[in-house]
């Protein structure tokens, strides 16, 4: 095989493979992850922006993810239907408003003040996240004095939300490990290429240069 057919398999080879690796770098972008909202029941409303900024930074501080708050969400899909939605078991309305507001993964809360002693706000229901791709819920258990809430939100992070980033990470590396092999196996391919040139040279055949040139040899 002569080495220009060499390059050119060479390159159709690194040129074939090369967009399937950079198709799967960009199925792993960032997730947009949503929160819509909390549904307090008997919770004094006092207390409703505390738990909610909670929600808040829990998210707008995840690395790996893309957020957006409720106020984004019910701009674009309407209050109404953000607030029907906290709380719904209605995968259909949840694809929707996932589809229209650009998020691959919903959360909501239902919390419920069930404390028996006055002046104690007792939080009690679930944290729940939608994922649009698999169409499925995850829900997260809430049982917790107020003060004591920082622990639950430890939990969602945890149970609910690293694994999104993580799992989004570990796909990327994939696709870089891949084109990175791929493009060494290129350089190689044409290493090896340029290195038999040089040891067969031009491919016109072994000359005899022995004697003085342009003169014959004489025998004695």
């Amino acid at each position: 095989m002569n080495r220009k057919r060499r390059n050119v398999i060479a390159i159709l080879l690194i040129v074939s493979i090369l967009p399937h690796s950079v198709s799967s770098a960009e199925k792993t972008k960032k997730p947009v992850v949503a929160f819509v909202g909390t549904k307090f029941t008997n919770v004094p409303e006092v207390h409703h922006d505390r738990i909610n900024l909670r929600f808040h930074r829990l998210f707008s501080e995840q690395m790996g993810i893309v957020y957006m708050g409720p106020n984004p969400v019910k701009e674009v899909v309407g209050k109404a239907v953000a607030d029907s939605a906290i709380g719904a078991s209605n995968k259909e309305l949840l694809a929707r408003m996932a589809r229209k507001s650009g998020a691959d993964h919903l959360f909501f809360a239902v919390l419920d003040n069930q404390s028996q002693h006055e002046g104690r706000v007792m939080l009690v229901g679930d944290v729940v996240r939608y994922d649009l791709e698999t169409n499925q819920f995850y829900r997260m258990e809430v049982l917790k004095y107020l003060e004591d809430f920082a622990i639950e939100i430890a939990r969602v992070k945890q149970h609910l939300l690293e694994n999104i980033a993580q799992d989004n990470s570990v796909a990327f590396s994939k696709a870089l490990l891949t084109m990175g092999v791929i493009m060494i196996l290129g350089l190689l391919m044409l290493f090896v290429i340029k290195t038999e040139v040089n040891i067969g040279g031009d491919g016109t055949g072994p000359t005899d240069n022995t004697g003085v040139p342009g003169l014959n040899n004489l025998s004695s």
